[in-house]
């Protein structure tokens, strides 16, 4: 199951696209994550990079970078996770539309396990998860207008 979710903010690609993946600002912004780093020793994402995320409840994942664009894209694929994910992959992408404003767009592509029990459970998790997607993204956007500065 794949779905989007996208808005515009106020700010340019780059900077909305860094405040994104820095790390040690993560929870400022993203109800999602009560812990998220980096693995391994990375101090900055890259492809091939491993990031770690805890949900507020209780979920966790790793995943690992498999693009990175700065300006543009970040996208990641699960390594391990929930039982209830057979797998997940996901992209936050940055367009610059006009000098003061960027589209910001998460997607998401997953698919649940068990295989027999996807017809319903695909759908409820697919509410979930675009809710939940929502909501970041919409965190995101009042925390980068807010406080924040370029």
């Amino acid at each position: 199951m794949k779905f989007s979710v996208s808005t515009v903010v106020s700010g340019s690609a780059d900077w909305l696209f860094a405040l994104s993946q820095d790390y040690s600002r993560r929870r400022e912004w993203d109800p999602f994550a009560s812990r998220s780093e980096l693995l391994n020793g990375a101090a900055v994402p890259a492809v091939g990079v491993d990031e770690y995320i805890e949900s507020a409840g209780g979920l966790v994942m790793v995943s690992r970078y498999v693009s990175f664009q700065p300006l543009h894209v970040a996208a990641v694929s699960m390594i391990e996770g929930p039982r209830l994910l057979a797998r997940l992959s996901g992209g936050w992408k940055f367009r610059q539309i006009s000098p003061m404003h960027c589209r910001v767009t998460f997607t998401y592509n997953f698919r649940t396990s068990p295989i027999w029990l996807r017809w319903v459970m695909e759908p409820i998790a697919g509410l979930w998860y675009q809710r939940q997607t929502r909501a970041r993204l919409n965190c995101f956007k009042a925390w980068a207008e807010a406080g924040s500065t370029e």
